[in-house]
């Protein structure tokens, strides 16, 4: 997946033997060039996890086409939470790139999730961790809280499901960084999958790094 300035990969694969993934990811480009990014994980696996997770996107999608990209990802993140009531919940994060992240390449990337969602900016100024809080989405009360990192062009996104190990280490593979965000993702399945559970890998990649 391309968009204005970034790179954008992903992998998403169902729980073995599985013919549904109950993970989701979407990546939609706002009207003022801004960037949001949805990584959802319905509750277990199979068809009640596939559909709560695609009631996600789909709320996801639409807050793109009414309003655009929202400034604060812990609005778009309650708007999924409220989408998901009568499902069987799951857990989810959102990730914003304001316009001149993606434009100018410097800026800031914002996060809210709830749940098990991992996320890591990786970049010039270092790993950096955004946290995501307790709670379940379409079930329990949230209050997702916003973090904000840096962003420059030599940047990069990770987030993942808990279908994915957390304890990866791009520093292990010389030269990765400066590859496409899909082989990222697919290095990082390929060699951290649980092999026990769905799992979706999304990466956004600077444009300073050319491949």
């Amino acid at each position: 997946m391309a968009s204005t300035g970034l790179d954008v990969g992903a992998v998403a694969l169902p729980y073995p033997g599985e013919t549904v993934c109950g993970d989701a990811a979407a990546v939609l480009t706002g009207p003022d060039g801004g960037l949001g990014l949805l990584l959802v994980d319905g509750l277990g696996h199979g068809l009640g996890a596939h559909d709560a997770a695609q009631a996600a996107v789909r709320a996801f999608q639409a807050a793109g086409r009414t309003g655009g990209i929202p400034q604060a990802p812990d609005a778009w993140l309650t708007a999924v939470h409220e989408a998901m009531r009568g499902t069987r919940g799951g857990v989810g994060a959102v990730a914003t790139l304001e316009p001149g992240a993606v434009d100018s390449g410097t800026g800031t990337v914002s996060f809210a999730g709830v749940g098990n969602i991992s996320a890591v900016v990786v970049g010039s100024a270092g790993r950096r961790g955004l946290m995501s809080h307790n709670g379940t989405l379409g079930q329990s009360s949230v209050r997702p809280q916003v973090q904000t990192a840096p962003w420059d062009d030599s940047s990069l996104l990770v987030m993942h499901s808990d279908g994915l190990q957390s304890g990866w280490n791009l520093e292990r593979y010389p030269g990765l960084l400066h590859k496409p965000a899909s082989l990222i993702a697919g290095v990082l399945y390929r060699d951290h999958v649980r092999g026990r559970d769905d799992v979706t890998v999304l990466v956004v990649r600077g444009a300073g790094s050319r491949f």
